[in-house]
């Protein structure tokens, strides 16, 4: 729901980079949460406008409903898997 979804992310990244270049670098799950919020337009707008400055997989939540979050988990399990060489 927010109204600069790219202007957002690019503020965490900076964020992120000024406090720790190092942690800036690691694997990152990129998430719109309160999908439920928004109709499908809505989504769309906000997936593309956020495509302009994240090129990888976005995922689209609602931690309120659950819709979508065992597909995140799954990817934080498997993103944790890779950092600790389990898995390529």
């Amino acid at each position: 729901t927010q109204e600069d979804v790219a202007q957002a992310y690019l503020t965490v990244r900076g964020e992120l980079e000024s406090y720790d270049e190092a942690l800036a670098a690691k694997p990152q799950i990129v998430a719109l949460n309160k999908c439920d919020a928004m109709d499908e337009a809505g989504i769309a707008a906000q997936r593309q406008a956020l495509a302009q400055v994240y090129d990888g997989p976005l995922h689209c939540i609602s931690a309120a409903s659950g819709q979508g979050t065992q597909t995140v988990i799954r990817a934080l399990l498997q993103a944790i898997d890779r950092y600790r060489g389990l898995t390529e």
